[in-house]
């Protein structure tokens, strides 16, 4: 369940590679060499 700050909606991360169907691993990978979520979604898995 995300944490509601204002408008702003902040996610564990575990929630948020559940919900994008990849790894914790890879999207720490993906925090690290910021790649964007924009970068996320054009990926097709």
């Amino acid at each position: 369940m995300p944490i509601l700050l204002g408008e702003l909606k902040l996610y564990s991360l575990k929630e948020l590679s559940k919900s994008l169907g990849i790894t914790m691993f890879t999207l720490r990978t993906y925090i690290r060499q910021g790649i964007t979520k924009l970068d996320i979604k054009k990926h097709q898995w």
